[in-house]
């Protein structure tokens, strides 16, 4: 990364603003905002591998599921090792994330959370950041999803230039970027992942899917990022 730590945090808190003030008009008191991006700045700022997951919309248990909380927030909790829940989702964002970030380490060779739960500590070093920041339910349309990305577009492309990750995860989301990115046919990889610039950018499912098993989901993501390791070192 070209700037300083300082600048950095600067730019990033910036656009954290611009984000809340964006979706203001689309609130109301029963659906609030959820805020997601970099979980821990100096963290994120200092890996060697800069990895953003890109997934569709939060999913809010709170009471009334009205959102209004920090997703960065719970995944500093999720990181010390003392929030557990939603582990269909978040454990195998963190096997990858350790996997990339620890030498393309496989599955079978990564510490089980269960067993150390230092694992987590690799969220502080990642971006999350939802194509929807508001309150969802527990399964996402087509429909609803592509016209929340026509209605947030600007402030999620905002995130991805100022984050400046090495590697942008899709969970189902790539699609829906590719044009507003201009992604052309030289960009194109197999299996519908891409690259610009420097920015290598892998398609897969959501990290909760259960069309595969999750060793062979996870393995895959990590193969990938090694496999177009050169795009991005």
């Amino acid at each position: 990364m070209n700037i300083t730590l300082e600048q950095f945090q600067k730019e990033v808190s910036a656009v954290n603003n611009e984000v809340k003030k964006h979706f203001e008009k689309f609130e109301t008191h029963k659906r609030q905002l959820i805020t997601d991006g970099i979980v821990d700045i100096q963290e994120y700022y200092n890996s060697k591998i800069k990895i953003m997951w890109l997934l569709k919309e939060p999913y809010c248990d709170k009471e009334n599921g009205g959102g209004g909380w920090s997703m960065t927030d719970g995944l500093l909790i999720r990181a010390s090792g003392k929030k557990k829940d939603s582990s269909g989702t978040w454990h195998p964002i963190i096997y990858c994330s350790h996997g990339i970030l620890n030498n393309y380490m496989k599955f079978k060779e990564i510490p089980k959370i269960k067993n150390n739960s230092k694992v987590s500590l690799i969220l502080k070093q990642i971006a999350f950041v939802n194509v929807q920041k508001l309150p969802a339910k527990t399964t996402t349309s087509d429909k609803s999803l592509k016209k929340s990305y026509e209605e947030h577009k600007e402030i999620l492309l905002k995130q991805i230039s100022i984050y400046r990750p090495d590697i942008i995860i899709g969970g189902g989301t790539l699609n829906m970027i590719k044009e507003d990115l201009e992604i052309k046919a030289e960009n194109e990889l197999e299996f519908g992942h891409f690259f610009k610039g420097k920015q290598l950018f892998i398609n897969t499912r959501h990290p909760a899917q259960r069309k595969i098993k999750r060793e062979e989901y996870i393995n895959k993501v990590i193969a990938r990022a090694e496999s177009f390791k050169e795009i991005y070192n």
